[in-house]
């Protein structure tokens, strides 16, 4: 199932969901990577850094600076798409593969900075 997020600019970015036996799995393009490290190449490493988009499972945010209209909206929908059904697994394309199962503190990092409207207590108690 194929799902596009509101208050994108360009419309090829996507949340992936497949249902399988051992859990869902989410995959996604640009907007959340799963970098080990941060790139080689000097200017693009100062860049990621500085924005906090590597290492490790991070929103991308270089990106987005061109691609949405509205990035805390977006976040706060992948925040809620989340809490009502926690993929197993995350595929990024840029990066590796997240285990959520075998992290689970990993969702909850990622998630962390999220502003989350005050009539979200559920969305908040899932992410804890």
């Amino acid at each position: 199932m194929e799902i596009t997020p509101r208050g994108w600019k360009v419309f090829d970015e996507v949340l992936v969901r497949v249902k399988t036996v051992r859990g869902v799995v989410w995959y996604v393009t640009d907007i959340i990577m799963n970098m080990p490290a941060l790139p080689e190449h000097p200017i693009v490493s100062i860049l990621f850094r500085l924005s906090g988009s590597a290492p490790g499972l991070r929103f991308n945010n270089i990106g987005p600076l061109f691609m949405v209209k509205d990035k805390a909206a977006l976040k706060r929908w992948l925040a809620a798409e989340y809490a009502k059904d926690p993929p197993r697994w995350l595929i990024a394309a840029h990066g590796d593969v997240a285990d959520f199962e075998a992290e689970p503190q990993a969702a909850k990092k990622l998630f962390a900075n999220v502003a989350i409207s005050p009539g979200s207590a559920g969305l908040r108690a899932s992410l804890r």
